[in-house]
């Protein structure tokens, strides 16, 4: 072979060799579908038509194939543990459980009963008081919970502030943030599952005055303190926000809070158009992980399957991906 040709060869093998040592391909997204569903579960007879809603969701929640699901309002150990064995061992359930400290005084939930059932109710407080103490020691902080396909590496639960001036309701549920941190082929993800205040009327002194805007702004910013610490990690949080994307009363800018730091909503650019009220699902990359939004719609909307009078799930379609 003639010199030139020698020297052709070995440029072509130097070029399939560099070709073998190159960048591997890519690795495929993660495919994660996640649902957000707040079940209205308050106890004491709080909450209309419980079991049959729980039955719904226990029949139709399998059909939506979702990777997590991060619920609200499960507020008693026992609908927390019946969720748990309904579903196991396809999905991990995972809640940060109360104890005492965690637990209205039975002075206010005695008072509260009073109020509500009146005289003829006299002899039910009793049972009443037994319950809730049963009900809500161990139950879900928060009434959070998170079911996923694996265990998270790591789970923590942030109170809000038990402020005085709350409704009963509220007092009752002891508010938070519950984040789980969820192990992928392309990084760890933060789940964030929360609750905010809801725009209701307050008690003060005996007196019936407007919701006031700063319960809901100290929640947000506790909620994003926390967020912010875990920058290093991808997050996707889903809950029952309590604000609308634009309200006349600020929601506009408790929203663009999310916006400003990064968070995308997943229904941004929905087909339909259409968006629920106070749910969300909203994602923020990381610099280790990218959070793409395929898709999302809302769920569990018509009167027979609905698991809320109030709120539809809310499924969305995300993909995972590593940012280098």
């Amino acid at each position: 072979m003639s010199v030139p040709g020698r020297a052709f060869l070995l440029v072509l093998l130097a070029l399939s060799f560099s070709g073998c040592r190159g960048s591997p391909p890519a690795s495929p997204p993660v495919r994660l579908r996640v649902l957000s569903v707040n079940i209205a579960g308050l106890p004491l007879g709080l909450s209309r038509d419980l079991e049959a809603r729980v039955r719904r969701l226990e029949e139709r929640l399998p059909s939506f194939e979702a990777d997590v699901v991060l619920l609200q309002e499960v507020w008693t150990r026992q609908l927390a543990e019946r969720l748990r064995r309904r579903f196991e061992p396809e999905y991990v359930a995972t809640w940060s459980p109360r104890e005492k400290d965690d637990l209205l005084s039975l002075e206010a939930v005695d008072r509260e009963l009073d109020r509500r059932l009146g005289e003829g109710g006299a002899a039910s407080k009793p049972f009443l008081l037994s319950a809730y103490r049963n009900m809500m020691m161990g139950a879900p902080r928060g009434g959070l919970v998170i079911l996923s396909r694996t265990a998270p590496a790591a789970v923590a639960f942030t109170p809000f502030p038990r402020r005085p001036d709350l409704t009963f309701e509220e007092a009752l549920g002891s508010k938070g943030l519950l984040v789980a941190v969820l192990p992928t082929a392309a990084g760890d993800v933060a789940l964030a599952d929360t609750h905010l205040v809801a725009p209701m009327f307050r008690l003060r002194e005996g007196r019936i005055e407007p919701f006031d805007p700063e319960v809901r702004r100290e929640q947000l910013d506790i909620l994003h303190g926390e967020l912010d610490r875990r920058r290093g990690l991808a997050v996707v949080l889903g809950g029952d926000l309590n604000l609308r994307r634009a309200a006349p009363e600020g929601g506009e800018g408790e929203y663009g809070s999310f916006l400003r730091r990064g968070f995308a909503d997943a229904f941004d650019g929905a087909e339909d158009g259409a968006r629920p009220d106070v749910d969300y699902v909203l994602v923020r990359s990381s610099s280790r992980t990218r959070v793409a939004v395929d898709g999302a719609r809302m769920v569990l909307t018509r009167p027979e399957e609905r698991v809320s009078d109030w709120h539809p799930g809310v499924l969305a379609e995300l993909s995972l991906g590593r940012a280098d």
